[in-house]
C-alpha cells in the first residue's frame, strides 16, 4: 500500500463532520499538509501530534491510518520523535462522504 493524497472532497466531508460530532461551538482544528498526504487531527497534548493518512492500491477502497509522532525532550537538548498507528480502517473510495464518516468514527476511538 502506498500513501495517497487526500482528496479534497474527502477532506472538507471529515473536517464538517469531524466538526458536527464535536458538541463544541468551536470549530476542530483540523489541517491538510502543503503536499496533501496528512491530515492534522486537534489535539491538548504538547509534544503529541495526531494525522490521518491514506493509502492505497489503487482499488475501490483506501485504508485510513490514524497516526501520531510523540516527540520527547531529551536530557541533554532536542526531542526524540518515535511514530505510531493508533488506529485504520477501510474505507470505499467511491463514497467519500461515507469514507469521511468511517474514518472520524476510527479517529474518535483514538481518543
Amino acid at each position: 500500500m502506498t500513501v495517497t493524497e487526500i482528496p479534497e472532497a474527502f477532506a472538507k466531508a471529515f473536517i464538517a463532520y469531524a466538526n458536527d460530532s464535536n458538541g463544541d461551538a468551536d470549530d476542530l482544528d483540523l489541517s491538510v499538509s502543503e503536499d496533501r498526504r496528512e491530515l492534522y487531527l486537534s489535539n491538548d497534548h504538547p509534544g503529541f501530534s495526531p494525522y490521518l493518512q491514506l493509502s492505497s492500491d489503487g482499488g475501490d477502497s483506501a485504508t485510513v491510518e490514524i497516526r501520531s509522532a510523540v516527540s520527547v525532550r531529551r536530557t541533554g537538548g532536542g526531542f526524540d520523535r518515535t511514530e505510531h498507528l493508533d488506529a485504520q480502517v477501510i474505507v470505499p473510495l467511491s463514497d467519500l462522504e461515507e469514507a469521511a464518516r468511517l474514518a472520524v468514527e476510527c479517529w474518535i476511538t483514538t481518543l
